[in-house]
């Protein structure tokens, strides 16, 4: 690939919508797990809780980064299935927060409260990623 044609295609991807909610969601995520990072104990209420919220992380960016590959590489995309994930996500960013929010007042970690910013953060993404799919996407797979 030359220079001239990475660099349409990096202008192409940086104004596409897609790239810019899923980078939006990785980049909250990333400032979820470093503030949280090492801190979160399970034996605070349940193991659970915490599996909970490492799962809705962890899991929910590595799926951000192989939707992000699969823009990078032209790949399609069902509308459907970008909204089922963003809705999903929506939903376990958001019991992840109240988990969060729950830790701090009961211990008193200041860095759970920090998390739990930046993951209602990723909540607010995550809903106005599935809004703006349900009304204004195509679907890419046809």
């Amino acid at each position: 690939m030359c220079l001239k044609q990475f660099q349409e295609l990096c202008r192409s991807l940086v104004g596409s919508p897609v790239f810019v909610a899923k980078f939006t969601e990785i980049f909250f995520s990333l400032l979820s797990i470093v503030w949280i990072c090492d801190s979160l104990y399970p034996s605070y209420r349940s193991i659970f809780y915490s599996e909970l919220v490492y799962f809705t992380w962890y899991g929910f960016l590595f799926i951000n980064i192989f939707i992000l590959v699969g823009h990078f590489i032209s790949e399609p995309v069902s509308k459907k299935l970008t909204v089922l994930i963003s809705l999903i996500g929506a939903i376990f960013h958001i019991i992840s927060s109240f988990i969060l929010i729950e830790t701090w007042n009961d211990k008193g970690f200041k860095r759970h409260l920090a998390s739990a910013v930046f993951t209602v953060l990723n909540f607010v993404v995550f809903v106005l990623d599935t809004v703006f799919f349900w009304r204004y996407g195509s679907n890419y797979s046809d």
